[in-house]
């Protein structure tokens, strides 16, 4: 081995070990040492197994060293995995499973952990530090302390860090079975550290010594195949944060390294972990939504290809392929995180390349660096164990919809990755892409368990695959690079041949324009020629045509005369003509004064309205009879569906079979249905709105078929823009052509894409599919958690504050009154909503320095009750608790204090306090907030029809917030976060109040909610009035109030109803029986009066809800009624006679 690539080795070996530039350092050989002592530090790599004395050694290194001097050794384990699956032993070259010693005749040999510990503490070497070496200590990729292997979380920590324990290994040779199932058992099993590959030992005669040279750390990950300016060393810290101690960015060409100085350990298993495993089962359904999820978190950034997009070989510029950004080089499945809450994080975005990569041959990239490597670990999967990579990349591809451009695109990406390859390993590109080219077929490892029975046989086997591999791999290098010469020399004599052909070409040209002139010359003697007597001939044509011009005059001259004759006779007829149309005119006139006498008469008025009318229905009702359609079987239906609408299509039975195809093409509707994706968590619902109408016939029922599911629809809103346009176009539309549907959403798969259907009935009885777009869910409640190091001691509280324009004297109020807390240990997450850059600055400006105050800034605004969603979300992982606070309030110093002690009992869920009120200058308005209201924290039905805790005023579990508040339901207009905070934790538990202030809440115009509720029962009409609104007769209300009504309707009424259903769903394990009952009443609140009745007769005049639920009630008779009414489709009038 060179000189360079030796020190190489050793510099990623010994990463655990620190040395000064005083320390002196010596090898020691099998012969021992060479040169006289003391020494600081002796290295044994490779050296014990091939002494005859190996205590003898140790024993004489142990003397030579100075008193806190240490020995680094460096072994194979003779346990080592590879060793137990049946390679052959790195150190005798023989297979050995570990049966009965090392049989056959004396030569090197190694040991076991066990063994090894004896010796060096029989050399006085009693402190030692064990650090485990993956594949082996010859090439190692990663370095494990072996205190890691005693953690509770050693399965996924080491998994995640090795990986498979044996790829990569300096011998290239294969084992019997794949190593990383049998290291994630030993690994649960706690003894993976025995069976190691290899041992990197520091040892000396006292801890203080082995402390003094080694580094602190769980794990180190080095890269030696690299060229040195690429290669990267990086330590895993013991607090799990992934820290740079060697490497700096660098860039050649297209390719860019970038080096992170720390980036944080994230918890979860690599989503190559859950492939192996489903590919393992043979659950290529499972594989592929894997798959699919892969693609899906990798093609979000992705963007089209645009002229300024720099040309690499990862970027060909392939018209109709999304770019993705540059970070996406490598987007190997292992680079992907599923952590616990089930979102996928991208992790080690070390390389980039130019201003983005092809889409395709990124992912195509990824894939065949797991294919290869679950070629070459004999990784179980279901396809024959002989597939070569090529092929297991193709399988793998189609699994995710890029089968495709897999075959369409394999040389390109094979001579894509040789390009990224020589500049990484510095190696001839040709010589790599032979090596590619030929590794890509070499045919899949046989599996043991599929092999005749005989473990010698399997060993014969083995070995004589990877011989022959060898082979192939060398035969194929010299092949290619044979037919390289060949190309070369082919080229060179084909450039020869093509400057002969351009010589011989030219001569030819010359003497082909000389002819050419020649050619030129006669054939221009003989076109002057031609032309001369061409012009002899036209002068003699001319003489010709003077005379027949002259003859032709003549002949026009009599024309004229005929034709004036005839005018003159036209005119005298068209004079008659005349006479004759004033005549039939006045006829006319005297015919329409007889037919409008006749109109006015008490016959033809009573014809009108009773006998046209009844002669239309009886043919209306012939046609449908006989199964006929036309405009007077369709107007007898509109008649039949509003007043006998179950009859309705008996009558039209045998309408339905012939009228299929018209009805299907009368149909026009629109549905929102929401283009991101829907977080549920433990359940949500989505709200569906839009509109649906028919050319002919009223829209007796709509429902929403989804996955499966029929939804119904409430049917009859007000949808006045609909009515205009399609009413301009010759469309009868009724006012409430508009429809709400409520999709339930059960916890479910991590993700999924919902099939919606939009199934329309019509009064005949017909009914219209039409197919909508897929819904797109996610499981997981969508927290995206920032990190924080906790101040204090004692519960850690987040504090989630939500800002949209914030004025900054009254923010810089309520951040000092953060700040002077007496409880220390919280942090402060500041969402903001989408506000300019000056308020941005303000933000900056007033939490710059304390690094208690995290402010995530949003480009888009989405209203206070998501945008206090959105900080909920962000809320740290290990909080206890989570405070919310508006923008422009003052809290007390013992605010924090005092509501924790409350949260204590583990009943309460939620604390909340008094608060006094004050204007923009901070003087007191009021002492307290209930001076005009009855505070309530115990009935859930209450506090759902009208709140009474402030969220600014609360302090609430974290964990309630992760596992039942998060995800917010849909929302309305009326919807507030506080309001479903506080319903959320009563329904699983209490609510405390503090009866006292503890903060001044300020009331301004300005404030997005206040504290001015009036009594809502006033100026509602009486029992009279609400019998003539469940008829429809609304003309004792003013237009405000009519506006009002309609309003609750449309928003109260919805968002009572969709928090009574999302706490069903989410909390249906804790509710109690009363809770649950009243939950599902108003859960139907929207389609059942009698709910709304029970409750303005129950609890009428509760002064803690208000009297919202006479007010509630009063809005639905009114609706329920005028729904009926605007249902119904405009008559057709038939135009009177003109």
């Amino acid at each position: 081995m060179a000189a360079p690539e030796q020190e190489m080795l050793w510099r990623g070996l010994l990463a655990p070990v620190r040395t000064t530039a005083e320390a002196r350092l010596v090898q020691v050989g099998p012969e021992g040492l060479t040169e006289g002592g003391p020494f600081d530090l002796a290295l044994l790599d490779g050296s014990l197994e091939h002494t005859a004395d190996p205590a003898g050694l140790l024993g004489q290194v142990t003397g030579q060293l100075a008193a806190d001097g240490v020995l680094v050794l460096a072994v194979h384990n003779q346990l080592g995995l590879g060793q137990l699956l049946g390679k052959a032993d790195p150190v005798r070259e023989r297979m050995w499973l570990g049966a009965a010693d090392y049989p056959g005749r004396p030569g090197p040999r190694t040991w076991s952990r066990r063994v090894l510990t004896g010796l060096l503490e029989g050399a006085g070497l009693t402190a030692q530090r064990w650090l485990l070496c993956y594949p082996d200590h010859v090439r190692p990729r990663v370095l494990v302390d072996g205190a890691v292997f005693e953690r509770a979380d050693r399965l996924e920590l080491v998994d995640k860090l090795v990986r498979d324990p044996l790829l990569g290994a300096a011998d290239e040779q294969l084992a019997a079975a794949p190593g990383r199932r049998l290291h994630q058992l030993a690994l649960a099993e706690g003894f993976a550290a025995a069976v190691a590959p290899a041992f990197l030992v520091v040892a000396g005669r006292t801890p203080e010594a082995v402390a003094r040279v080694t580094g602190p750390g769980l794990a180190w990950l080095v890269n030696s195949s690299r060229q040195p300016r690429w290669q990267r060393a990086r330590r895993l810290s013991a607090d799990l944060v992934l820290e740079t101690i060697e490497g700096t960015d660098n860039t050649e060409g297209w390719l860019r390294q970038r080096v992170v100085p720390a980036e944080p350990w994230l918890p979860g298993r690599c989503l190559d972990t859950e492939l192996l495993d489903a590919l393992a089962a043979g659950d290529l359904d499972r594989a592929g939504g894997l798959l699919g999820l892969w693609c899906r978190t990798c093609l979000a950034q992705a963007r089209p290809l645009t002229a300024e997009d720099l040309r690499h070989p990862f970027l060909p510029g392939r018209v109709g392929v999304p770019v993705l950004p540059p970070d996406c080089l490598d987007v190997h499945p292992g680079n992907l995180v599923l952590g616990p809450d089930r979102e996928v994080r991208r992790i080690d975005l070390e390389w980039e390349a130019g201003s983005g990569v092809d889409a395709e041959l990124a992912l195509l990239r990824g894939l065949r660096e797991f294919a290869r490597e679950l070629r070459d670990s004999g990784a179980p999967h279901p396809w024959p164990a002989e597939t070569n990579l090529q092929k297991l990349l193709f399988r793998l591809a189609d699994l995710c919809g890029l089968g495709g451009p897999a075959r369409q695109r394999w040389v390109e990406l094979t001579s894509a990755e040789a390009s990224l390859q020589e500049l990484v390993s510095g190696a001839p590109r040709d010589r790599v892409l032979a090596t590619l080219e030929a590794d890509a077929v070499l045919p899949g490892r046989p599996r043991v368990w599929e092999l005749p029975p005989g473990l010698g046989e399997v060993g014969r086997a083995l070995a004589a695959k990877e011989q022959a591999e060898k082979t192939a791999r060398s035969l194929w290098t010299d092949v290619e690079a044979l037919r390289q010469q060949i190309a070369h020399r082919q080229a060179e004599l084909t450039q020869a041949k093509a400057q002969a052909e351009e010589l011989r070409a030219e001569l030819t040209k010359e003497h082909q324009a000389a002819e050419e002139a020649l050619r030129a010359a006669d054939a221009e003697r003989e076109s002057l020629r031609q032309e001369l007597a061409r012009t002899q001939d036209e002068l003699v044509e001319l003489d010709n045509r003077v005379g027949s011009a002259f003859a032709g005059l003549a002949e026009a001259t009599a024309d004229f005369e005929q034709v004036r004759s005839e005018v003159d006779a036209a005119r005298a007829d068209a004079a008659g003509q005349a006479s004759a149309s004033q005549q039939l005119r006045d006829r006319l006139a005297r015919t329409r004064a007889r037919l409008d006498a006749l109109e006015g008469s008490s016959l033809v008025r009573a014809g009108h309205r009773y006998v046209w009318p009844a002669a239309r229905a009886a043919r209306g009702m012939r046609d449908l009879l006989l199964g006929r359609g036309g405009a007077e079987p369709d107007s007898v239906l509109r008649r039949a569906s509003r007043y006998a609408p179950a009859l309705t299509p008996l009558l039209a039975r045998r309408l339905r079979v012939r009228e299929g195809a018209a009805r299907e093409a009368g149909l026009r509707f629109a549905v929102d249905v929401p283009g991101e994706p829907v977080h549920i968590g433990r359940g949500q619902v989505v709200d569906l709105a839009g509109w649906a109408v028919h050319a002919d016939l009223p829209v007796r029922a709509v429902w929403i078929k989804a996955d499966g599911r029929m939804v119904p629809a409430n049917l009859g809103y007000h949808r006045p823009v609909v009515r205009q346009e399609l009413g301009a176009a010759g469309w009868h539309v009724p006012e409430g052509s508009g429809f709400r549907a409520r999709i339930p959403l059960p916890a479910g798969p991590t993700r999924h894409d919902l099939p919606l259907e939009l199934i329309v009935d019509l009064s005949d009885g017909t009914r219209l599919h039409r197919a909508l777009p897929s819904l797109r869910t996610r499981a997981e409640v969508g927290i995206r958690p920032v990190r924080v190091e906790w101040p204090g001691s004692g519960p850690r509280v987040a504090i989630c504050l939500a800002t949209y324009h914030p004025e900054r004297r009254f923010l810089a109020e309520q951040l000092d009154s953060i700040r002077k807390q007496t409880h220390d240990n919280w942090v402060c997450v500041i969402s903001d909503d989408g506000t300019d850059p000056a308020a941005r600055s303000v933000l900056a400006e007033l939490t710059d320095g304390d690094p208690r105050f995290v402010v995530v800034e949003h480009e888009r605004n989405v209203g206070f009750y998501r945008n206090f969603e959105r900080a909920l979300r962000l809320a740290p992982l290990d909080a206890d608790a989570i405070a919310l606070s508006d923008q422009d309030d003052v809290w007390d110093p013992d605010k924090l204090a005092v509501q924790l002690e409350r949260l204590a009992d583990p009943k309460v869920q939620l604390v909340y306090c008094d608060m006094r009120l004050i204007d923009d200058d901070g003087k007191l308005i009021a002492k307290t907030s209930w001076g005009k209201r009855r505070n309530q924290w115990s009935e859930l039905d209450a506090l759902l029809m009208l709140n009474t805790v402030t969220g600014a005023a609360s302090l609430v579990r974290a964990d309630l917030v992760r596992e039942r508040v998060l995800p917010f339901p849909p929302g309305t207009p009326t919807a507030y976060h506080d309001q479903w905070i506080a319903a959320t934790a009563l329904s699983v538990g209490a609510l405390s109040f503090v009866d006292r202030p503890l903060q001044s809440y300020r009331q301004h115009g300005e404030n997005v909610t206040g504290w001015m509720l009036p009594w809502w029962t006033s100026g509602l009409p009486g029992p009279v009035g609400l019998a003539e609104l469940s008829l429809g007769i609304d003309r004792r209300l003013t237009p405000r109030r009519r506006e009002e009504l309609e309003h609750v309707v449309e928003h109260e009424l919805r968002r009572i109803a969709q928090f009574a259903s999302v706490l069903l769903a989410r909390n249906g394990d804790q509710l109690g029986a009363a809770d649950r009952g009243e939950l599902v009443k108003l859960a139907g609140v929207e389609r059942q009066l009698s709910v709304l009745v029970e409750l303005a007769a129950r609890n009428g005049k509760r002064p803690e809800t208000g009297g919202t639920e006479r007010y509630f009630l009063t809005a639905a008779l009114r609706w329920h009624a005028l729904r009926r009414a605007r249902r119904r489709m405009p008559e057709r009038t038939v135009p009177p006679l003109d």
